[in-house]
């Protein structure tokens, strides 16, 4: 309640502390200003001419004394006040300050109390002091240091008795405040409740139902959920959920392993866990009820059987690579082909990749197209060696009859020296002594017809004669040229010219004028 004294200045609450400092008696807090003596307000000297009475406001609270001064000059604060040398207000008529050392002690300062009596009202709330003192007289507030302590208040809930009338908080209702310590609007339900006429702070409310009060997702206010806590305080974890079997899916291909041991729970455990439990290799994604079966040795879709449902074939290797495989290998029965191996069986030799049903026969020795005969279907001819390379093959050497021609080999054998190219068929007659055209004798210049040990092949230039050979001596003025070295003898030429020559007795055949 606000009061008329609240117009009180600032500078009159430090006066108010100043004089609770000082607080002497006012005959002793000031001297007057010519330092001569106080003298007694009765003193018959007063009579306003020498010394003049005095009536002082010394606690400064705008009221004067009600007991005089009698001074030569106007007083001032005594040494040692804060105020020392100053002079302190006064009124020449007497006040009705009953206690000019308080600024809080006046007649009417608690006028709702007495409008007539000498009150002590410190809070300014118009209610006078209720413990009484030396000079003024009790009122009606138990607490004059506080201004929102008195008759008219109303009260509260504080720890105050806020209306003097005896009783703290009385009148109010109490209630039992429990802790809320994770702030979720629900109280401990485990403890211990503070009595009071309201919540002792915000971590207080009157609800104790919360089995949980450190977690404000947990109190009865919410859903129960899986997460192995008793969230809405039903004293059941998980309560009221649904429990499912729950398998591991390791290979996280969507389906859980059907051998695994299940962990029973109200959500999928973390990780990877499924209510289904059909995969029948949990350590391969692609082996489970969704995939297809292929041809791998697996059961693929976990339907019991390895590669069931499909269709198994007979494979044989080929090892040549040719597409075509082993005749002699046993087969593969399999769902689909092993690496090198095929549906066929015709290779007659699985080495070699140019052997097969698919090649054309042709002459090498071998049974190309596995038709069960080497080089069959081919012509086959006799040829014989030309080891001279002359073009004629050799009279004398079997034939060696094949689908195709050897190296060096060639149909013809009338080559009676097949160790001489010069030598076959037709060829020329040559100085060699050698049948060349293998007509079965030499040829006639290898015939020595006279003799003389000379044939026309030796340079026997006339084989008809047994003196005419190159072995021969030439024979002076016979003109035969003996030795067939196609000159004759020097006797026989005409040197000079002059139709003469030595065998003709040309006595000089080197001048023409002599013979």
């Amino acid at each position: 309640m606000m009061s008329r004294n609240v117009i009180r200045t600032w500078g009159t609450l430090v006066a108010v502390a100043i004089a609770a400092l000082v607080a002497a008696p006012a005959t002793a807090g000031y001297v007057c200003a010519d330092l001569g003596d106080c003298v007694d307000d009765g003193d018959p000297t007063c009579d306003g001419v020498t010394y003049t009475l005095f009536y002082l406001d010394y606690d400064d609270d705008t009221t004067y004394s009600d007991t005089a001064c009698c001074c030569n000059g106007a007083p001032v604060y005594e040494t040692g006040h804060p105020y020392e040398g100053q002079l302190i207000d006064s009124q020449p008529t007497q006040g009705d300050d009953c206690d000019d050392d308080a600024d809080d002690v006046f007649v009417a300062a608690a006028p709702l109390d007495s409008p007539t009596d000498c009150m002590k009202d410190t809070d300014l709330d118009d209610y006078g002091d209720a413990t009484g003192g030396e000079v003024w007289t009790p009122g009606t507030d138990c607490d004059d240091t506080n201004i929102d302590v008195n008759p008219d208040e109303t009260e509260v809930c504080n720890g105050v008795d806020d209306d003097c009338a005896g009783g703290v908080d009385d009148g109010l209702t109490f209630y039992d405040w429990y802790l809320d310590d994770d702030g979720d609007g629900y109280g401990d339900e485990g403890y211990t409740p503070v009595n009071d006429c309201e919540a002792p702070d915000a971590d207080h409310v009157e609800d104790h139902t919360d089995c949980d009060d450190t977690d404000a997702d947990v109190n009865p206010g919410e859903t129960e959920v899986c997460n192995g806590v008793d969230d809405d305080c039903q004293n059941g974890i998980d309560d009221g959920l649904t429990f499912t079997d729950w398998y591991e899916d390791g290979d996280v291909d969507g389906y859980g392993d059907e051998f695994g041991t299940p962990i029973n729970d109200c959500e999928a455990p973390v990780g990877d866990y499924l209510a289904d439990h059909s995969d029948c290799d949990d350590s391969d994604p692609n082996v489970n009820p969704g995939e297809s079966e292929v041809c791998n040795g697996i059961d693929d879709d976990c339907a019991g059987g390895i590669d069931d449902g499909l269709t198994f074939l007979d494979y044989y290797p080929d090892d040549d690579g040719d597409s075509y495989g082993d005749e002699n290998a046993s087969p593969d029965n399999d769902c689909e082909a092993p690496a090198d191996h095929v549906t066929d069986n015709t290779d007659c030799d699985d080495t070699d990749a140019d052997v097969n049903p698919g090649e054309t026969e042709v002459c090498n020795g071998v049974d190309d197209d596995c038709a069960g005969g080497i080089d069959d279907g081919l012509t086959f001819v006799d040829y014989y060696p030309d080891d001279d390379l002359d073009g004629y093959g050799d009279m004398y050497e079997p034939a060696d009859n094949a689908c195709e021609q050897p190296v060096g080999w060639i149909t013809d054998n009338t080559d009676c020296d097949d160790t001489e190219a010069t030598v076959y068929p037709g060829a020329p007659e040559l100085c060699d002594y050698l049948d060349n055209d293998c007509d079965g004798a030499l040829d006639t210049d290898e015939v020595d017809n006279d003799g003389d040990s000379y044939d026309e092949c030796q340079g026997d230039c006339n084989d008809g004669n047994v003196a005419i050979n190159p072995g021969a001596s030439e024979v002076a003025c016979d003109y035969v040229d003996n030795n067939c070295d196609q000159i004759i003898h020097p006797h026989e030429v005409d040197n000079d010219g002059d139709s003469y020559d030595e065998c003709s007795d040309d006595s000089d055949d080197t001048d023409p004028t002599i013979n």
